[in-house]
């Protein structure tokens, strides 16, 4: 009789530590407006963040996860990988590679590659050892920075979307 005393209390025990912990689970999603000035218009870009808080009732931990989305204003989907562009004047073919895209001349066949940022909004441009910045605005133009070293100051220009 005292082993089943005893086997009957181990189990109550079992039972009880098994039991799945109460979790107080909070979501939270906000959307920040950010502004970008590329010197000559300013756009809205906006930013989706989403929080996942879980804390265990009866204890202090907490288990925060952040996700931070931004939209890509890129042109580019799975069917259109090639898409025409024009600057003073000329046409240039953007074409889909694995990390980014090309932008070549079609009068000159001239090549410039754009690597895509690790943040998915920005392409680093390289054109014979000459770097810039670029991205895609609102209409789906291509807006490229760089910096002037004998003016000291930024220089933009625009690749025109051909619609």
């Amino acid at each position: 009789m005292k082993y089943i005393i005893i086997i009957g209390v181990l189990f109550a025990f079992q039972l009880s530590n098994a039991q799945v912990k109460p979790k107080d689970v909070e979501e939270q999603s906000e959307v920040v407006v950010r502004k970008v000035n590329d010197g000559k218009t300013v756009t809205e870009e906006e930013i989706e963040i989403s929080t996942h808080k879980e804390k265990n009732t009866g204890t202090d931990v907490v288990d925060i996860s952040q996700t931070v989305s931004v939209p890509s204003n890129s042109p580019f989907t799975e069917s259109k990988k090639t898409i025409k562009y024009t600057i003073n004047g000329q046409e240039c073919l953007f074409t889909v590679t694995d990390d980014g895209f090309t932008i070549t001349y079609t009068t000159t066949s001239k090549i410039i590659t754009a690597k895509q940022s690790k943040d998915h909004t920005q392409f680093v441009l390289d054109d014979n050892g000459k770097t810039a910045i670029g991205y895609f605005d609102q209409e789906g133009d291509f807006i490229v920075q760089e910096m002037n070293q004998s003016t000291n100051s930024v220089e933009s220009v625009v690749y025109k979307q051909v619609k």
